[in-house]
């Protein structure tokens, strides 16, 4: 076969593990070859972080003219640099697991997918933010209609791990995130709560995961103003998840603050208007049920809720439900809420405003 031949996919998909640099030898090479779809997954007998090597990957695959869809799974980790300019002008597809890069090769890597439709981004460490003042970072592509971004709560423990001669100031300074995408169908965020959302901006946003978890408990009123400003940029989506972690991060106590715009949501309620299904994963918290009560109460436009209750008894299932059907003002005029447990699912409807029946 002639070097010359041009190559359409280029796909490695192991089972057992094989040395990972062996296998980035062979990517400036099918780029040679005008390769459109690289996708690699090599195994690791290593846990996140665990002597990971993070090899760098080729700069040569970030000037590509033709590659359509990246994907790239290394469980050893990978690192990446651009030493020279960034140019992906068909790129579609962007799935990086695993790797480490700092926020300025991020966003000279972002700001080079004119073209980019679907963005994932699991397990990734910020090679520079552990800086006193909290990193910036922009995803602003006007043609992104999917994100995901996603770290494992074992990850994050990981990878601080091995920066413990860092003090914790310097560990929670994080980055600083902004969100300008206004063609955005769909966003799944799973992170611990230590980013600052500087903007978030999803005009056509539909569905929304969020699956936020906790710091510290000293972090508490930071985390909540961070997770507010986040709810905020996508208060005209139609379809919510919220873990029972993002809820926790939700709750607060009327105070004279209550509205701020660093405060809470209380006074927020009317630029929830599109239709909502908020599928919620509860545990046996009071406060997160005090929460769900408070959308059912304040959204005019709430047409389901859904909430998966933590618990194998049905006598407490039964109890949230009766606390939920004994409202004394339920917003929507037609609004269904369900929960749904292991052995047990309730269904209520709101025939008029102001009752659950």
């Amino acid at each position: 076969m002639e070097a010359k031949t041009p190559l359409k996919r280029f796909h490695v998909k192991c089972k057992d593990v094989v040395d990972q640099y062996w296998v980035l030898e062979w990517i400036p090479k099918v780029l040679k070859r005008g390769v459109l779809d690289i996708d690699l997954h090599i195994p690791s007998s290593r846990g996140f972080c665990e002597n990971s090597s993070f090899y760098p990957l080729p700069s040569k695959i970030f000037e590509s003219k033709t590659l359509v869809r990246l994907k790239i799974q290394f469980q050893d980790g990978v690192s990446i640099h651009v030493k020279r300019g960034v140019s992906l002008p068909k790129l579609k597809t962007l799935h990086l697991d695993y790797f480490r890069i700092d926020t300025s090769t991020f966003n000279k890597l972002l700001s080079a997918c004119h073209a980019l439709e679907e963005l994932v981004l699991v397990n990734m460490m910020w090679g520079d933010s552990l800086e006193h003042e909290a990193c910036p970072v922009t995803v602003s592509i006007p043609t992104l209609k999917r994100l995901k971004l996603c770290r494992s709560e074992d990850f994050y423990e990981a990878e601080f791990h091995e920066y413990e001669d860092y003090d914790e100031e310097n560990i929670n300074a994080g980055v600083s995130l902004s969100f300008d995408n206004p063609n955005l169908v769909y966003f799944e965020y799973s992170d611990a709560i230590v980013d600052r959302f500087k903007q978030v901006r999803f005009d056509s946003l539909v569905e929304a995961n969020l699956r936020l978890r906790k710091t510290t408990d000293d972090q508490t009123k930071t985390d909540k103003i961070n997770v507010t400003k986040l709810l905020m940029g996508i208060r005209n989506v139609k379809i919510l998840y919220l873990s029972n972690d993002t809820l926790e991060g939700l709750h607060h106590k009327y105070t004279d603050r209550c509205g701020d715009k660093d405060g809470c949501l209380c006074k927020y309620e009317n630029h929830w208007g599109a239709k909502l299904d908020v599928h919620t994963c509860l545990s046996s918290s009071p406060e997160q049920i005090e929460h769900v009560k408070h959308f059912l109460e304040t959204m005019p436009d709430l047409e389901q809720v859904i909430l998966y209750y933590n618990t194998p008894k049905d006598e407490d299932v039964m109890k949230v439900f009766k606390k939920l059907e004994k409202l004394p003002g339920v917003a929507s005029a037609n609004c269904n809420v369900q929960i749904k447990a292991k052995n047990l699912s309730l269904s209520s409807t709101s025939t008029k405003r102001g009752t659950l029946l």
